[in-house]
């Protein structure tokens, strides 16, 4: 445990305030998709589609360790605070956050549009089981769970794979990945 936290240490130690800047901007770009998936409400999943280019655009650009969860971490809290949310509402996304920081540390997910569809949908998934693992927990029968969620999950799956795909289409036209960083 020593060694995974001075690590993590390290490699914050030489953090910039360009660094910073670059998490608050994904935080408020968190924020504003999530009001651009208000739009439309009545498909399951679907904002992720734009808060999870968000997280993924973070944790390839700043490149260090949790910066992807930092940034769930401010923008859930700009949008689930305000409006009485709370920590309830704020965990799943730190969750995909952390989901995020743990995938993009391989380079080659992090170059690839395969790495950041595959991530962007593992994303999404770690927030719908956040939402849905205390369900089964609580006694609600499994196949009523399962004939219910699985038409919800696939849309999960589709719509994290389309926010890492419109990330990776993002990195790749500002060219937020061609600087090497620490």
């Amino acid at each position: 445990m020593t060694a995974w936290t001075g690590t993590i240490r390290d490699r914050w130690r030489d953090a910039t305030g360009v660094d910073a800047a670059w998490i608050v901007l994904f935080s408020i770009l968190f924020y504003a998709s999530k009001w651009t998936g208000k739009l439309i409400d009545e498909v399951p999943g679907h904002s992720g589609a734009f808060w999870i280019p968000a997280l993924l655009l973070s944790a390839v650009v700043v490149r260090r360790p949790g910066s992807a969860a930092l940034t769930s971490l401010l923008g859930a809290a700009f949008w689930c605070f305000p409006r009485g949310g709370g920590l309830g509402a704020l965990a799943p996304y730190v969750v995909g956050g952390v989901v995020v920081d743990f995938l993009v540390r391989r380079d080659g997910w992090r170059r690839s549009l395969a790495g950041l569809a595959a991530t962007g949908a593992a994303c999404h998934l770690g927030k719908f089981f956040f939402h849905n693992v205390p369900k089964l927990l609580l006694g609600v029968p499994a196949d009523f769970l399962i004939v219910g969620l699985l038409p919800v999950l696939g849309l999960h799956l589709l719509f994290g794979a389309i926010g890492g795909s419109l990330a990776w289409g993002t990195k790749r036209a500002l060219r937020l990945d061609s600087a090497p960083r620490p």
